[in-house]
């Protein structure tokens, strides 16, 4: 059982690499929105425990991520300009292809970390799914986050829209890793598995610092992304909310409760696992299989509830 890639054409010119983890038959597909500087291919084995489930995944690598970026210097870079929003329209694209291939079958989002930044600004577009997984995610940014914004338009005047900013890395990579002194990589921050840690560090696809013009199209996007306005047109399906409180990107579980309460307040359906101990990547944490389970808990709670509806 191995990922089959296809190429997934955009009106730009660009083809996404999109990693798919076939199922001979069935039960749903999920949708999955990889985090910034890494790739799809880290989920393989997470989509391999899908399939055994009948549970079948679709995972692009982003613009300027994975394989879909041409070239080295493409890594980390979304565009020039509205690359957010570009991801965001490819996933939104990749949606309806997942639907052509499959049907009435029910389909799953989950977004890790920027993925799931991407898939809150999908959900405002009121796409058809049967569920969200949120992964790594974190609430509303604070106040602080504007000057982040401002750094990063003055980052993209000195070095250009290309350029990479060792006070953005440091402003982000950098510290949330060095919460975790004495560390052993610059990566630390990732998972308390030394394994997961290594393949990471050593894996020329991931760990890349990421262009100005993608840090200010990040972080342009997120204060929009949980307002009232587009929390009304989002789907009315379960969410689950999956995340370490030791996760820095969101600030350590403080963020996450944040949007726990936002999400409940708003009228939605949400099931909070938050780990102790756990850090960014809970997929590739200690207790992963814990993890699996309870995402797997949840997918079969959805697909029983809508059979229940639908018979």
């Amino acid at each position: 059982m191995s990922f089959e890639n296809f190429k997934f054409p955009r009106p730009d010119g660009l083809e996404l690499h999109v990693h798919h983890q076939r199922v001979s038959e069935p039960r749903a597909s999920i949708l999955i929105a990889h985090g910034m500087a890494e790739h799809g291919a880290r989920y393989e084995r997470f989509a391999k425990h899908l399939a055994e489930r009948g549970i079948e995944s679709f995972i692009p690598d982003h613009r300027g991520h994975g394989e879909t970026a041409r070239t080295t210097e493409e890594l980390g870079h979304l565009g020039d300009e509205g690359g957010f929003v570009a991801a965001r329209d490819d996933l939104l694209a990749l949606l309806e292809e997942i639907r052509r291939r499959n049907g009435d079958k029910p389909i799953l989002v989950m977004g890790h970390s920027m993925g799931s930044f991407l898939v809150q600004s999908m959900l405002r577009e009121g796409p058809r799914v049967a569920a969200v997984i949120f992964s790594g995610s974190n609430g509303p940014p604070p106040a602080i986050a504007s000057l982040g914004r401002i750094v990063a338009r003055i980052e993209k005047m000195r070095l250009g829209p290309k350029g990479r900013s060792p006070v953005l890395h440091a402003l982000t990579f950098k510290s949330y890793n060095d919460h975790f002194k004495p560390t052993r990589t610059e990566a630390d921050w990732l998972s308390r598995d030394r394994e997961e840690v290594n393949r990471y560090v050593q894996d020329p696809l991931a760990g890349f610092n990421c262009t100005t013009s993608t840090w200010i199209a990040l972080l342009d996007a997120l204060p929009e992304l949980l307002k009232e306005e587009a929390l009304e047109r989002w789907p009315r399906v379960p969410i689950q909310l999956v995340s370490g409180d030791e996760d820095p990107v969101g600030d350590y579980g403080k963020g996450v409760l944040k949007l726990d309460e936002i999400l409940v307040k708003a009228g939605f359906d949400v099931k909070l696992d938050l780990y102790r101990g756990g850090r960014h990547e809970m997929l590739n944490e200690i207790n992963r299989d814990e993890v699996f389970a309870a995402i797997v808990g949840f997918i079969e709670r959805v697909l029983a509830e809508r059979q229940s509806e639908h018979s």
